[in-house]
């Protein structure tokens, strides 16, 4: 069976995210929206390409940038062991509970529904997700 499922992305900020590059190996579905504009949500449905129980490694990542925010930025990307799972790279943008550099695990569940929410502005972002 196929890996898939949907990630809600929701920006309640107050800043337009700009999708700065995307890579996708492995992966059937992996379309992200060009622009997320500020205080709105999308849904992307994401499948991998394997009949597999376990996801294959690759370079899977989106890149946003908040524009308006002096370059803050983060990645979305794919990650893989024993199963596979989404996660939040925090490149140039920082929380109260998470530093530049540090990683989100979203917890990806197959045939279902994940969500990240980022809220607040340039230096006082909050993050919602289900297991931050």
């Amino acid at each position: 069976m196929k890996r898939r499922g949907k990630l809600s992305l929701i920006n309640r900020t107050v800043y337009d995210w700009i999708k700065t590059s995307q890579k996708n190996d492995h992966m059937a579905r992996w379309q992200f929206p060009e622009i997320i504009p500020a205080k709105s949500s999308v849904e992307v449905f994401i499948e991998w390409k394997k009949n597999e129980n376990i996801c294959l490694l690759g370079d899977n990542f989106i890149n946003y940038v908040l524009f308006g925010s002096r370059d803050r930025s983060f990645q979305i990307k794919t990650s893989s062991f024993d199963f596979c799972d989404l996660e939040i790279h925090f490149l140039n943008l920082k929380t109260s509970r998470h530093p530049v550099g540090s990683v989100l695990s979203l917890g990806w569940t197959k045939s279902d529904m994940t969500e990240f929410t980022l809220s607040g502005t340039a230096d006082e972002f909050e993050v919602k997700s289900p297991i931050h």
